[in-house]
């Protein structure tokens, strides 16, 4: 009976942090997506020998915050490590900087083989 508490606990936590999640996205995504010019996906690639969801940034705007800091379209975003986390970190670095780092997007070898590049964004003050 332990164990089904507790698990029972465990989802009511993941179910309440996904409406935090799906909460702060609706009220600083779409703003952050504009401000820095940038859109994300969550294809599935294959790497290396099998195939994986991972986070990109499918659009990127000409002369916008993510092309200045170099991000291109279809680079996978290996940190921050979720889509979640890339929007919180972004939102919390208004008028500062960013590091993020990517690898080369599109199906191929295991993205630890991938060339990383660790990019500074500069993230505008709230628009």
């Amino acid at each position: 009976m332990g164990a089904a508490v507790l698990s029972v606990v465990a989802i009511g936590l993941l179910c309440a942090r996904s409406q935090r999640d799906a909460e702060f996205y609706q009220l600083h995504g779409v703003r952050l997506q504009r401000d820095l010019g940038f859109k994300h996906g969550s294809p599935y690639v294959r790497v290396g020998g099998s195939t994986r969801e991972v986070m990109t940034i499918d659009e990127v705007v000409p002369d916008g915050p993510f092309a200045r800091a170099g991000i291109q379209p279809a680079d996978i975003v290996l940190d921050p490590k979720s889509i979640d986390s890339l929007y919180r970190a972004l939102e919390g670095a208004r008028g500062a900087t960013l590091q993020i780092t990517v690898v080369p997007g599109g199906d191929g070898p295991p993205l630890e083989e991938r060339q990383a590049r660790t990019l500074t964004l500069e993230v505008p003050t709230a628009g």
